[in-house]
This record gives structure tokens, C-alpha cells and sequence, in this order.
């Protein structure tokens, strides 16, 4: 998110950046992501993104697309959730990894 290109929908960071969120929403989805940044990292970089992302499409001259607009809000909501969820239990699943691994020895 902080790249100086990736708000740019036409460059390949954007699409990166992207499929990344995606990868990181299915792994969480399935109990495989138990440590994230905090949420509170993650969120004041979404208005800087989204000022770039519209000043981009108006200085090519393109109306603003309302949908994908949409979409890329709701790929930044289900990214702070997962961030969210795990570092809200990222210290206490770890504990108990730790501790299962243990008992097995």
C-alpha cells in the first residue's frame, strides 16, 4: 500500500497488492494466518491509497468506477479484520502451539 505506484490501477503493483489481500483473506479463512500487523498500522494507509486512486483515475480523465471503488474498500475492510483477529489471538494460539509441541515430547 505504501508503494508510490500501486494506487495506480494500470501498474503491476497494483495488481500485486491486490492478489496479495486476497491470498491473505482465503489463508485467514481457513485458521492459516495467526500473526498480522496491527490493524491500527494498516488503517492510515487506506485514505492516502484511496486519494491516489482517485486523482489517478481523474488525471486520465475517467470518471471514477463506483464499483470497483467498492471493491477495493471492501478488499481494505476484510484485510483489517483478519489483522484484527489475528493479533487479537496471535500471542495465545502461539502459547498453545508451544504447548502441544511439548506434550508431544
Amino acid at each position: 500500500m505504501k508503494s508510490p505506484v500501486a494506487a495506480e490501477y494500470d501498474e503491476y503493483d497494483h495488481d500485486l497488492l491486490f492478489f496479495t489481500i486476497e491470498k491473505i483473506v482465503a489463508l485467514a479463512n481457513h485458521g492459516l494466518i495467526n500473526s498480522a500487523p496491527p490493524s491500527h498500522k494498516i488503517e492510515p494507509l487506506i485514505a492516502p491509497f484511496m486519494k491516489h486512486w482517485t486523482e489517478y483515475h481523474q488525471s486520465a480523465g475517467h470518471d471514477i468506477p463506483v464499483e470497483r471503488k467498492a471493491v477495493i474498500e471492501h478488499s481494505f475492510v476484510e484485510l483489517l479484520v483478519v489483522a484484527k483477529n489475528a493479533c487479537s489471538g496471535s500471542f495465545g494460539h502461539r502459547i498453545s502451539l508451544i504447548s502441544a509441541k511439548m506434550n508431544q515430547q
